[in-house]
Parts: structure tokens; sequence; C-alpha cells
């Protein structure tokens, strides 16, 4: 997955944005992604042409909004490469190029499906949910796996406990009887 992998003789220019401008953002999402989607390359300048021109996104607020909404961690990340790959809420790279990105849109997806990525953060999702049921599990075995005390004839107690009047002391547990349709007893 090295070197850029658009050009700009893939693309059409708009009466806004050359194939140049359309090559140049696609790289650098390419780039962006394949770094791991890190919070702090995520700026302006890809913020925008995504939000406004593919896959028919929203804004989600804002540029933070919007990072929050589909990048802030692998379980997110993996949605959107789906997302993206499917060609998102309207089966992309509609429209025509002279007038629309729909030639990137069709390009990053082709991409994203070619790059294997979805199965690299399908994989690393995976992983991170193991791991945290198994922290989860570990911590549930320590809790509830107690030893419980083996009292044997000579561990015992030889008679019971006296009070001073010499009856058997009784537990100051009281029994309570429940019900769902009765009142407690």
């Amino acid at each position: 997955m090295s070197g850029p992998p658009f050009c700009a003789n893939q693309f059409t220019s708009t009466a806004f944005d050359s194939h140049e401008e359309k090559a140049k953002w696609a790289n650098a999402m390419a780039s962006w992604i394949r770094r791991g989607f890190p919070k702090n390359g995520w700026r302006k300048g890809l913020y925008e042409p995504l939000h406004t021109n593919l896959y028919g996104h929203i804004a989600h607020f804002d540029l933070h909004g919007f990072y929050a909404e589909w990048f802030a961690d692998i379980h997110q990340q993996l949605q959107w490469l789906q997302y993206a790959a499917k060609g998102g809420a309207f089966g992309g790279g509609r429209g025509d190029p002279a007038y629309t990105w729909s030639d990137v849109e069709r390009a990053l997806s082709a991409w994203i499906r070619g790059s294997g990525l979805i199965e690299r953060y399908q994989q690393r999702c995976a992983q991170e949910i193991e791991a945290k049921e198994r922290a989860l599990l570990s911590h549930l075995q320590q809790k509830y796996t107690t030893e419980q005390p083996v009292i044997t004839a000579a561990s015992a107690p030889e008679k019971p406990p006296t009070t001073k009047k010499g009856k058997k002391e009784e537990a100051d547990t009281k029994y309570v009887r429940f019900s769902l349709f009765e009142e407690c007893v």
C-alpha cells in the first residue's frame, strides 16, 4: 500500500474543483486512512469535501462532531470503511462527475474494498472485544470464585455458643417472605 493510489487523470474537473484537486484530496484521505484515522490528522481539508461531496454524509454539527460520529474508535472506523465501501447512503457514485465528486466516490470506495482494510479492522475489532471480554471474565472469576473455608470435625467448635442463660445463640438474621403479589410478611 505504498504511494498515492489516485492520479488526476482518473477524475473529471467540475466548475468548482479541478481533477487535480480531486486527486489531491483522495490521496490525502487515503493517506489518513492508512495511518489509522489519527485525530491530529483530521483537518478541515479532509472534512469539507467528505461531508459536502461524498457518500451522502451530513455535517454532524462540525469537524469535531463528524470525527466523533465516525472515527473516534476502531469500531466506528470499521463502520465508516464499510459504509464508504458500499458507496455510502445511496449506493455511491451517482451523478455526472463534471458536476459532482461521484468519480472520487467510486474510486475511493473501490480502493477501500481492494485494500484489505475492512478485513484488518474486523480482525482488530474482534481482538479488542476478546481482550475486553477476557479482562471482564478474569475480574468476575476473581470476584466470585473465592475459596470457601472447609469445616472439618477438628476445626468445628465443640459446642455451640451459648448465652448467659444457657440457650443457643440465635442468628440475628430474620427471614422475610417476599412475593410480587403479596405484602411482605
